[in-house]
């Protein structure tokens, strides 16, 4: 073994020294395209070299993987080391260096001068975070100890000698990759999950064309990437861009949003936000985004909990199983903004993930294990339960239809208990589930592979919640069974009476029987302990303690009961959420709320939905909304037989002075931008009360409903036939940069007089049948300027984005080039007295249509106009990004939405 663990050594401290020495040559930058795209081709060698190494474990400092044992055979060691020897040798004779490969030394050094080996900036640096960082961290480490090796700086000379230096290289590293069966693949799926990440575009654009002939996989990742972020790869434009870093300076810190379609094998659509000059993706700045917080321990169950554990190797975040299920959307902890009605950047991903997966669901494999699971005993079963709760290969069992629960189409989690003749097997099964999905939590949060499995479906991650909660919120109770005096059967006569009498009285004494039968029990104890105690085999130690623990759990003649640990953690989060959404009986919701577990307890039968609160067995996002405020309404008795359960998940509730709306219904996003309304557990609210309007016609003039495509610009780049030198003193005249002005503080007012919600009879059913009359909501307002009064349907349900703040240009506010300056002009510009005429051909050469929503109550008429013409927005208000990047954010390069809310 100390021979095996000194081969192993020695690989690792020479493959240090090979990934190092490569920064003695220059980056090539000061001597033109060409030679710096062939400086990239030996640095995506190196990056091979340094990705390989991490992939075998060469890399102990910064990774969890364990060296690979064929390194401890002699013939593959020997094989590594002449091939990283050979690397070495590349760099070790300045002579070779200068007349085999084509270098010279750098210019304005002499061959003596030198450089710190290891602490180098990366050419790659911004497309391959995570070797670069792996060489720097190893380089301080050594830097306590020793001092940094030195070495000479080399510059190109002749390229056809120096492309011969990286074939040989590159040659080295096929050889070493092929030795390691696998890891040449895993080296790629490292590389491409870097490229995919990245949104340094200059870099996409040199890595692209270098990898072109020798790596096209790894070209065409990045081409892909490249094509995602709307930029170019043709070699013309390349080399503009390179002459746009004064443009660059001026866009320090602006705010960049970039969002990845969904593929033809995947639904999923991402969205990223990035600051220009710093690339660094904010998926840590939770308060700057706008997320919102619970308020209370309770509200916590809204928002899904994460299983699987995060690779800490990594630098940043490469997302997880969890990441790629699509759950309830508003159950995500990104999801919603903290201004009512509007969402976040990613939440607006999370929403046309949710459409795209409902119209155009993509087929994808699960496993399920269809084997016999065998019976397990009540008794296993508890004492597991009381196992895991105090802290003591499941995928396709739970995706069993036949014996498992699948709680994403069940309507009440404590029905599953209740019921004894449920999936055959009532309260065992659903234990059963519990302990399966509790055991592969446990290996989810410990797994450190980074493997993926079609097996993590939305029904495994709905039995791990539920498996959770459970463990965390009920508590089994074994006690005396239960007798109904009712169902008790009463005394025939007066011989049956005098034997019962009898009966009871012999009861009384205590037989020597008995007391003998209660020494043979302590004596048996005492020898099942002691065998226990004398059992060497661990395996048979350990069964006979777990079925000595079990005869505690045996359930003969016992009944079994379900304690609430979290009861009065729930009946809090619910007068809070009544008080927050200003409940009109919340004296009437207190007085029963706090006795509606004791008379659980004292025997009284509840509701189930309010069973399922009390217990805190709710799945998060949709069900919690609907819980929570289905257990309001069955709180207040003045109310819950008239007004009854919602039908369904987004169902609102009109009371006779107020109305509560679903968040991602169009009431609850048009209208939440109300003064004095909250969101709060998925609910929009307190607004006005409606008025219901008799069934009118639709009227045939009524707008047709056009989402205009929008088109991106990309003014600063020279124009067809414009010669690049002329273009450059334009670019970088500092009297052409420009601060563009927003929008002007209106002083207009607009009041929203009345919501009415209009029967429709282009439902189903027939306009007669109550339970499925089709309603339009519209909304009339009262403008300032005109006497009559404006009404805006609501046809559609539109997405409204509030986008993170940007970071200071160098004037503040972000500057443009004269050449955009009609992106930003008073013609792209709408007031709320111009969009009742507002028609598609009037913004259909614009990237982004601003509406000046400054004014009193405007916003809420933006918003109703957006829901009648079919328009996602952006809506900017006080702390948001400057002018220039919210309009970027809504346009082509942003969202897409093509339409900014100017509030403030």
């Amino acid at each position: 073994m100390t021979e095996a663990a000194g081969l192993a050594l020695g690989v690792v401290a020479l493959w240090k020294t090979c990934v190092e020495v490569f920064e003695v040559v220059d980056s090539g930058r000061s001597y033109g395209i060409d030679y710096e795209l062939l400086r990239v081709k030996l640095e995506v060698e190196r990056i091979r070299l340094v990705t390989w190494g991490d992939t075998i474990g060469l890399d102990r400092e910064n990774s969890t993987t364990q060296p690979d044992t064929r390194l401890q055979q002699s013939h593959v060691n020997e094989t590594v080391m002449r091939l990283l020897g050979c690397i070495q040798h590349i760099f070790d004779n300045s002579e070779r260096l200068q007349s085999k490969y084509g270098l010279r030394p750098s210019e304005g050094q002499t061959q003596n001068a030198s450089i710190d080996v290891g602490v180098g900036p990366g050419i790659l640096g911004a497309v391959f975070r995570r070797p670069y960082e792996n060489l720097r961290r190893a380089a301080r480490d050594r830097q306590k100890d020793t001092k940094l090796m030195k070495k000479a700086l080399w510059a190109i000379h002749d390229r056809c000698k120096f492309q011969t230096m990286i074939m040989e290289i590159k040659g080295f590293n096929d050889n070493l990759e092929s030795l390691f069966p696998g890891s040449r693949l895993q080296v790629a799926e490292a590389l491409r999950i870097d490229v995919e990440n990245s949104a340094a575009v200059e870099e996409l654009q040199l890595l692209q064309e270098a990898t072109s002939e020798d790596h096209e996989v790894l070209s065409d990742v990045a081409s892909a990437r490249l094509e995602a972020l709307g930029a170019s790869t043709v070699r013309s434009e390349l080399l503009t861009e390179r002459s746009t870093l004064y443009c660059s300076a001026k866009q320090k810190g602006a705010l960049s949003i970039s969002i990845h379609d969904p593929q033809s094998y995947s639904s999923k659509v991402s969205a990223y936000v990035y600051y220009e000059g710093q690339g660094e993706d904010r998926w840590w700045s939770r308060n700057e985004d706008g997320y919102v917080e619970p308020i209370h321990a309770c509200f916590e169950l809204y928002k899904r909990k994460r299983f699987h554990a995060k690779r800490k190797e990594k630098d940043y975040d490469l997302g997880t199983e969890d990441d790629n299920v699509l759950f309830s959307v508003e159950s995500n902890s990104e999801y919603e903004n903290v201004n009512p009605g509007t969402v976040t950047v990613k939440g607006f991903a999370l929403d046309a993930w949710d459409y795209e997966d409902t119209n155009y669901p993509r087929e994808s494999t699960v496993f399920t294990n269809t084997s016999d699971p065998g019976n397990i005993t009540a008794k296993k079963l508890l004492r597991r339960i009381d196992e895991l709760q105090k802290g003591a290969g499941k995928l396709g069992m739970l995706n069993c239809s036949d014996i498992f629960v699948n709680f994403l189409g069940t309507s009440s989690i404590c029905l599953e208990w209740n019921n004894p003749k449920k999936n055959g097997g009532g309260i065992w099964n659903l234990l059963w589930q519990v302990i399966l999905a509790k055991e592969l939590a446990r290996r989810l949060e410990s797994k450190t592979d980074g493997g993926w499995t079609s097996g993590f479906t939305p029904r495994v991650l709905a039995s791990l919640i539920v498996s959770d909660l459970w463990l965390r919120n009920v508590e089994i109770v074994l006690g005396e069974s239960r007798f109904r005096l009712a169902d008790l059967k009463g005394v025939e006569n007066a011989t049956e009476k005098t034997k019962a009498e009898d009966l009871k009285k012999k009861g009384n004494d205590v037989s020597a029987a008995m007391r003998t039968g209660l020494t043979n029990a302590k004596a048996q104890q005492e020898a099942e302990l002691r065998r226990i105690d004398e059992e060497k085999d661990l395996k048979k130690h350990e069964g006979l303690r777990k079925a000595y623990v079990e005869q505690d759990y045996d359930t003969l003649m016992k009944g079994v009961e379900m304690h609430s640990r979290c009861h009065e953690q729930q009946v809090e989060g619910l007068l809070l959420f009544a008080e927050k959404m200003k409940w009109p009986w919340i004296n009437e919701v207190r007085n029963y709320a706090e006795e509606a577990y004791s008379d659980l307890r004292g025997g009284q039968t509840l509701p189930a939905d309010l069973h399922d609160w009390l217990f805190g067995m709710i799945l998060p996002g949709q069900w919690f909304a609907f819980k929570i405020m289905t257990a309001l309404i069955l709180c207040t008795p003045s109310i819950k037989e008239k007004t009854g359960i919602a039908a369904f998940f987004d169902c609102g509730l009109s009371l006779p002075k107020k109305s509560y709306w679903r968040v991602r219904t169009v009431l609850g996003r048009v209208l939440g931008c109300l003064p004095g309304l909250i969101s709060l557990c998925g609910w929009i609210g307190p607004s006005r009360n409606l008025s219901l309007v008799k069934h009118i016609s639709r009227d045939p003039s009524a707008p047709i409903i056009v989402s205009s495509s929008g088109r991106g610009y990309d003014d600063t780049q020279p124009k067809e036939g414009e010669k690049i030198e002329p273009w450059m003193a334009d670019m970088r005249n500092a009297s052409n940069w420009i601060v563009p002005e927003p929008p002007v503080k209106q002083v207009s007012t607009c009041e929203l007089k009345t919501i009415q919600l209009n029967r429709n009879n282009i439902g189903i059913g027939s306009i007669d049948d109550e339970e499925k009359v089709m309603y339009l909501a519209q909304l009339v307002f009262k403008r300032d300027d005109s006497p009559d009064l404006q009404t805006y349907k609501l046809f559609t349900n539109p997405v409204f984005v509030t986008p993170p703040p940007c970071r200071p240009g160098p004037k503040g506010a972000h500057e443009i080039h004269l050449r955009e300056l009609h992106r930003y002009s008073e013609k792209n510009i709408w007031t709320i007295e111009q969009l009742r005429d507002h028609t598609a051909e009037d913004t259909e050469d614009i990237d982004v249509m601003v509406i000046n929503a400054t004014g009193k109550g405007a916003e809420l008429l933006a918003r109703a106009w957006c829901s009648e013409r079919g328009k996602n927005a952006v809506i900017r208000r006080a702390g948001g990004p400057c002018y220039v990047c919210a309009v970027q954010a809504a346009g082509q390069g942003g969202l897409r939405t093509g339409v900014l809310i100017w509030v403030s």
